[in-house]
């Protein structure tokens, strides 16, 4: 249980890991592979604060890396997140941003470690009529490298557009059928901007008590803008776990 603030419901839970870590490859090299132990303490606080059905949750935490033998490879990492659940009879809203400060590889074919900042923010509603349901939804994500100036062109903006649809097809199951729109735009002109359209079918339940599952799946076609780059369509998937 959190520490409650007064008399209100606001509640200020500290929570924190520590985790150990094997790393048999820490640089992601095809030769003279070096392999290392790594510490990461994880303190951490989130702040719950419930009005009537509706609830406000902001989270903090750093992720301590500390390697025992690569000390160039530790880190700190910051996370912060921010939901707002609001309930109104037949309709919810929620509102969203989750910003990340982190030191990891850059999710190109680069291996090294660089510092960047990844910014996720969006909202959705959602009418429940019964067994149906009908949600709209916006996403915006901002990616913007820090370490290096090489790195620059892989900085992007992206903007999701969905609709899905929802049916409570099992007591703690939903069917859904989903169609995103999303443009991805390049802050530099050398990167290929795209838009994409996705349909994609799958579920959503719980698991148990307090775990929820998604799975979906579907197909992609994606339109490159003012580039050689051909067009291309391919199957997706997306799966998470809360």
């Amino acid at each position: 249980e959190g520490l409650k603030i007064g008399d209100s419901d606001i509640e200020i839970v500290p929570w924190g890991e520590i985790t150990l870590q094997y790393d048999d490859n820490v640089f992601l090299s095809r030769e003279n592979k070096k392999d290392d132990i790594a510490i990461i303490l994880t303190p951490g606080v989130s702040l719950l604060a419930p009005f009537q059905d509706n609830l406000l949750k902001l989270d903090y935490y750093v992720d301590i890396n500390r390697y025992l033998d690569n000390g160039s490879q530790d880190a700190n990492n910051h996370h912060f997140s921010a939901d707002l659940l609001l309930k109104m009879r037949d309709v919810t809203f929620n509102i969203y941003d989750k910003f990340d400060h982190v030191f990891e590889r850059p999710s190109t074919e680069d291996t090294s470690r660089v510092k960047r900042d990844d910014n996720r923010a969006g909202a959705t509603v959602k009418l429940q009529m019964e067994r149906l349901g009908i949600q709209l939804g916006y996403e915006n994500f901002i990616r913007n490298y820090k370490s290096d100036p090489v790195y620059d062109a892989y900085d992007r903006t992206e903007d999701i557009y969905s609709f899905v649809l929802t049916h409570k097809t099992f007591p703690k199951t939903e069917l859904l059928l989903e169609y995103d729109f999303g443009k991805i735009r390049h802050d530099q002109s050398v990167r290929s901007d795209s838009d994409y359209n996705q349909l994609l079918v799958g579920a959503t339940g719980n698991l148990t008590q307090k775990t929820t599952a998604t799975i979906k799946t579907g197909y992609q076609i994606r339109m490159y803008e003012g580039s050689d780059d051909p067009n291309y369509d391919t199957w997706v998937l997306y799966s998470d776990i809360i």
